[in-house]
């Protein structure tokens, strides 16, 4: 098909969420973020990042939140330099695992936890592994979770960690900006 274009297997689509509509704060953060972005990125050349703008990735309160691709991860307090060197990979998960979110691969909070711990110990590598995670403990009383992520690497390394994810505090949930409507609709 002539309208397919070839993308290499290590391209990051990055995704900043712009939508100013929905949040000022993703309006204005989100939007600063990506025109700095494009400056750096133009700069300092890299075929293997595409960035975009995408519209209300959710959870206002993160802004300004990314999402990148294929992996699947979402990003939380972004600024131009660590979304540049996230998308490059350039420096140890580690470095950026205050930013990282989880990903949309995994379901829940304590999953997405665990697979970030993954993440941090494992390399970059974890981010293509195919990999479960598991609920193996649950305390009601601290409402601590424990979660197996098993997984295999490209190269047939296996990945198996146990991970007690423990609740820190509750976040709310609030807008940065006046909202019309419901935050969802059913």
């Amino acid at each position: 098909d002539g309208d397919r274009v070839a993308v290499p297997a290590d391209t990051v689509d990055l995704m900043v969420c712009t939508h100013g509509r929905r949040d000022a704060c993703c309006g204005s953060l989100g939007a600063a973020m990506h025109q700095e972005l494009e400056g750096l990125l133009a700069a300092t050349p890299d075929a293997s990042t595409r960035l975009w703008r995408s519209s209300h990735t959710g959870g206002h309160r993160f802004a300004p939140p990314a999402l990148t691709f294929p992996d699947g991860y979402g990003w939380a307090h972004l600024t131009a330099e660590v979304a540049q060197r996230l998308a490059g990979r350039d420096g140890p998960p580690a470095d950026f695992a205050a930013h990282c979110r989880g990903t949309s691969l995994l379901d829940g909070g304590p999953a997405q936890a665990a697979d970030r711990a993954a993440l941090v110990a494992t390399g970059w590598d974890c981010l293509v592994a195919r990999r479960t995670a598991r609920v193996v403990a649950y305390e009601r009383d601290t409402l601590a979770t424990t979660v197996r992520v098993d997984g295999e690497l490209a190269d047939g390394r296996a990945v198996a960690l146990e991970v007690r994810v423990e609740v820190d505090s509750h976040i709310p949930m609030p807008t940065c900006g006046v909202v019309a409507g419901p935050e969802y609709v059913v």
